[in-house]
């Protein structure tokens, strides 16, 4: 999957790591489909994460 410069800028900002979202998206602990088309996979850990894709 590739990201855009807005997503890794952000992960930079947020002090991110990169196999965090990695991580969530391949083992996700849950999926959230929303209204606005896009999916959440979340990734429960001592660092609550929440990552998002469009749909």
């Amino acid at each position: 999957m590739e990201f855009s410069k807005h997503f890794n800028q952000m992960l930079e900002e947020r002090n991110i790591r990169r196999d965090w979202v990695d991580q969530a998206l391949e083992i996700p602990d849950d999926v959230e489909d929303v209204e606005d088309g896009t999916r959440h996979y979340i990734k429960i850990s001592n660092r609550s994460m929440n990552t998002g894709t469009a749909g």
